[in-house]
């Protein structure tokens, strides 16, 4: 469950690793909880020191895996940490590649750009 103050991680080549979320704007959601395909305002707190971040603190993030037990087909998922990917608005990213699989929630949400980028779609 990803709420304001949670912790999580970058899975994406933006150079961000760790970011604290601040703000959720509620998409698709009537509770303060956002889900895979919601967008998140975020501080970032660790980044690689090979790629430098912008003046500004504060990203915009879209939550590709969240932590918990979701059914897929009759089958019982489970991700154990909550990632998400660096975006500059709504229709463009930050990046080129993401590490690791997608949830087919994000091509739900019309957020197909992500979806081809993406290793594997589970």
């Amino acid at each position: 469950m990803v709420q304001i103050e949670t912790i999580f991680n970058i899975v994406d080549n933006s150079g961000a690793k760790r970011v604290k979320a601040l703000k959720i704007y509620r998409g698709t959601h009537k509770k303060v909880v956002a889900r895979v395909g919601d967008f998140l305002l975020v501080s970032l707190k660790k980044y690689s020191r090979k790629k430098i971040p912008e003046k500004s603190n504060t990203l915009v993030v879209l939550i590709t895996r969240r932590r918990n037990n979701f059914r897929l087909n009759g089958h019982s998922l489970k991700v154990f940490k909550n990632n998400g990917v660096i975006v500059r608005n709504k229709e463009e990213f930050k990046f080129s590649t993401v590490k690791g699989p997608l949830l087919l929630e994000i091509k739900k949400h019309n957020i197909t750009d992500i979806a081809m980028i993406g290793e594997k779609l589970i």
